[in-house]
């Protein structure tokens, strides 16, 4: 999980989610049963549109931020979602799913790049992370 600037409250309900999820998915196993947490890439639905959210007006100051988000997603192929059947039927077919599945293009690069670098950070300030136990 990761977000972006002008996506805080969009990435606030998917870190929700992904924390109920993990709690189902403990939860569930008490029983035997399994829970995957989807995580799709971009994909090209009605997101963005006027049938999906009502969008305020622009704020003149941010138009920075959306251009640096418009150079970002250049060039990037959005998946179909009528394709992502075959992959979810495979984990649903599974004996043994994955709490999480990243689907598309490019989605598994970016997260394992952002868990990188929060692993890369946690380890840079575990000496202050350990210090304040204060034991």
């Amino acid at each position: 999980m990761f977000s972006a600037p002008s996506f805080g409250i969009y990435s606030a309900s998917k870190f929700a989610v992904e924390g109920m999820f993990e709690a189902l998915n403990n939860e569930a196993a008490l029983f035997g049963a399994h829970v995957t947490l989807v995580e799709p890439a971009g994909y090209a639905t009605d997101f963005n549109k006027p049938s999906s959210a009502k969008i305020s007006a622009s704020n003149p100051a941010y138009q920075p931020v959306r251009d640096a988000l418009a150079a970002a997603f250049e060039g990037y192929v959005m998946g179909r979602p009528e394709a992502t059947a075959d992959a979810i039927l495979r984990v649903v077919d599974s004996p043994d799913p994955p709490l999480r599945i990243a689907l598309g293009g490019g989605a598994v690069d970016e997260l394992k790049a952002v868990y990188t670098s929060r692993i890369a950070s946690w380890d840079e300030w575990r000496e202050v992370s350990v210090a304040a136990q204060g034991t």
